[in-house]
C-alpha cells in the first residue's frame, strides 16, 4: 500500500467540514497541524476536492478564510494530499451526499475518516 510518509503512517479521509477547519485555523488546526508534519497520509478523492473548492468560494465561508489563503490551502491539498479512486461499492448511509465520502475511505483503504457528521456516525461500524 502505498503511503506518501512512510509505511507506518496512517491513511486519514477528512470530511469536508473538517478540511473547512484545516483551511480557516490555519496552523492553530489540530489536524493540519499533524498533516503537515506528517503524522498521517491525507486521502482525497476527486469529489471531496471538488466540493471542498466550491465550499471555500462561498460568500459566508470567506468571512472567516481569505480567498488567497482558500486558494492556498486548496492548492497545498490538491498538491500533497493522496488521490484515491473510490469504492463506488462501498457501503451507503442515510444521507446519500455522504456517500462520496465512505467510498473515498474504502477505495482508500483509509485507516480512520474524521467526520462530526451526525449520519455517519450514527450508521457506519466503528
Amino acid at each position: 500500500m502505498f503511503t506518501k510518509f512512510g509505511p507506518n503512517c496512517m491513511r486519514v479521509v477528512v470530511d469536508t467540514n473538517h478540511l473547512l477547519r484545516m483551511a480557516v485555523g490555519g496552523e492553530q488546526s489540530p489536524l493540519l497541524w499533524h498533516w503537515r508534519r506528517q503524522t498521517f497520509d491525507l486521502l482525497i478523492s476527486l469529489s471531496t476536492l471538488t466540493e471542498l473548492g466550491v465550499v471555500l468560494t462561498r460568500p459566508g465561508i470567506q468571512k472567516y478564510v481569505r480567498p488567497s489563503v482558500a486558494a492556498a490551502f486548496l492548492k497545498l491539498v490538491e498538491r500533497e494530499a493522496i488521490h484515491v479512486q473510490p469504492d463506488l461499492a462501498a457501503p451507503t448511509c442515510r444521507d446519500p451526499k455522504d456517500k462520496a465520502l465512505i467510498a473515498a475511505a474504502v477505495g482508500g483503504q483509509a485507516d480512520f475518516l474524521v467526520t462530526s457528521d451526525p449520519d455517519l456516525l450514527e450508521q457506519i461500524p466503528v
